[in-house]
């Protein structure tokens, strides 16, 4: 299945992984909506705890009052990391600008782990990984997080992530 959920950097944890993304300064947000979405909620937990946060979006000019690019190869200044919230197919294309600009940290987003081992039909659903997109960034040397999500890592974490969690740990999804 083109979207299946794949470890990523077996010789970093994930925890290491996390750790050193979440201690970039500046972060561009890959899937931010017109309307209310987890990308928007994404960006804004960057943001309020302040990461330097540029949004990226095809269409949009301005979100949040931040200057919004309509690609990763477009930004006046590449980040530090870009997280990625957008369909398998789009991560493709963002995979491959990052490989074009130098970006050296992805994090795909997957609610449900980097190897969900619960809920996985709504996992593949729900997720940002695309296999062959983490393999050419690590062919590219790029450290790719494939899977996860922030929102369960930055403080203060709401109670429905911190659930997640929980359950991404005891079934070994992380």
């Amino acid at each position: 299945m083109e979207n299946e959920v794949i470890e990523s950097n077996i010789s970093q944890s994930f925890k290491q992984q996390v750790d050193t993304f979440l201690s970039l300064k500046h972060i561009a947000v890959v899937g931010i909506s017109r309307k209310s979405g987890a990308g928007n909620a994404i960006f804004d937990k960057f943001k309020s705890a302040g990461y330097r946060v540029t949004p990226i979006h095809p269409v949009l000019d301005v979100y949040a009052g931040e200057p919004c690019y309509k690609s990763i190869s477009l930004m006046s200044e590449a980040p530090d990391g870009v997280f990625i919230m957008t369909r398998p197919e789009i991560t493709l294309q963002v995979t491959k600008d990052c490989i074009q600009t130098g970006i050296q940290r992805i994090w795909m987003h997957n609610m449900n782990g980097v190897n969900p081992k619960w809920m996985k039909s709504a996992s593949q659903k729900m997720s940002s990984v695309h296999k062959e997109a983490v393999r050419l960034a690590q062919e590219a040397g790029i450290n790719v997080i494939a899977g996860g999500c922030p929102m369960q890592h930055i403080k203060p974490v709401d109670v429905f992530h911190k659930c997640i969690h929980w359950i991404n740990e005891r079934t070994k999804s992380v």
